[in-house]
């Protein structure tokens, strides 16, 4: 959007980013190319991107936005990509903005899989991503026994490592596997 946005000083919103989804509601640029069609009906409006891949996600939503231009007489131009040039996704030009939805489509499931391997792949040799943890493993478990003890407070524990309490929390143990038991306390009569 920035590169769109420089080349055709055009409003995009601010919001909008990559990877990021569309918002509830027609895109700016979108109906600004409606009211422009709308208020110089013999003229022919262009609707601008970039690249393909930033109209959507998937064929469904590519299809869904063919139909609105076509119903709004609206044409698409493309800037970069395989096929640069305009299209107008009605008549003929349906059936080649049908290929490249199908082919935006199938982009988007080769680079998940492809993400989804490369995870795989480094979890298989031993790389978790994220950041390191805070403390220790030795540390960790001090915390933990510490707090299973009940010698120390959580906020005690988090200053003895210099640590946020919500550090110390996230190294304590989440199975439960140790339920930490209140103090017994007898109540004696004065």
């Amino acid at each position: 959007m920035p590169r769109l946005a420089k080349l055709l000083r055009v409003p995009t919103p601010a919001d909008r980013g990559p990877g990021q989804p569309w918002r509830l509601g027609t895109p700016v640029p979108l109906t600004l190319a409606r009211q422009i069609k709308a208020h110089a009906p013999h003229c022919r409006a262009i609707f601008t991107v970039y690249e393909m891949k930033r109209l959507g996600r998937d064929a469904a939503e590519l299809t869904a936005l063919a139909d609105h231009l076509t119903d709004h007489g609206l044409v698409l131009e493309m800037l970069a990509g395989p096929l640069p040039g305009m299209y107008d996704p009605s008549g003929p030009g349906r059936l080649l903005f049908a290929f490249f939805a199908a082919m935006a489509e199938l982009q988007r499931e080769l680079i998940v899989a492809d993400t989804m391997d490369g995870l795989a792949s480094a979890r298989a040799r031993g790389r978790v991503g994220g950041r390191r943890p805070r403390l220790s493993p030795e540390q960790a478990a001090l915390a933990q026994q510490l707090y299973d003890a009940r010698e120390k407070t959580v906020q005690q524990i988090a200053d003895l490592f210099g640590v946020p309490r919500s550090t110390v929390y996230g190294h304590l143990d989440k199975t439960k596997a140790v339920p930490r038991q209140p103090k017994k306390t007898t109540i004696t009569k004065p």
